[in-house]
């Protein structure tokens, strides 16, 4: 897992040490860092999920892509994944992330709706608390 996610350091000429420290800092807000000396086929699926992520974010992106990011996470893990994805967004980092799911786009400030690849309803949430920004996309989307 170490490894795995230090792969993309490898290019950016940082010293081992500097390159550890990184793996471990990521690893540690993901929750994986009791996983860096494992085989990542050893790990579950939202392991390896958390791990991929961590590779990509280990880089410190200022833009990070992500595609149904917590599609192997039960809720209560796809719950803390979000939360932590929206401190990285508090703190600059523009994320784009692909979902079919509500409680999952809840957390998003603006919410693109695409059916065939064409924008159908854009939504912002604004002030309004989570809560209440996924009841208006649950009302508006499925009707």
């Amino acid at each position: 897992v170490r490894e795995n996610i230090g792969a993309s350091l490898y290019v950016k000429n940082m010293s081992i040490s500097e390159r550890d420290k990184r793996v471990e800092a990521i690893a540690k807000t993901l929750g994986i860092d009791d996983l860096l000396n494992k085989p990542v086929g050893s790990c579950s699926r939202g392991q390896q999920q958390r791990v991929a992520l961590a590779r990509a974010m280990v880089t410190q992106p200022s833009i990070l892509i992500a595609d149904e990011p917590t599609g192997n996470l039960d809720h209560q893990n796809s719950t803390q994944l979000l939360e932590k994805l929206s401190k990285f967004h508090q703190q600059g980092m523009t994320i784009i992330l692909v979902t079919h799911d509500i409680h999952v786009a809840s957390f998003a400030h603006r919410v693109l709706y695409l059916e065939d690849g064409i924008i159908q309803k854009e939504f912002l949430r604004e002030n309004q608390d989570r809560q209440t920004f996924r009841q208006q996309l649950k009302t508006t989307l499925y009707k």
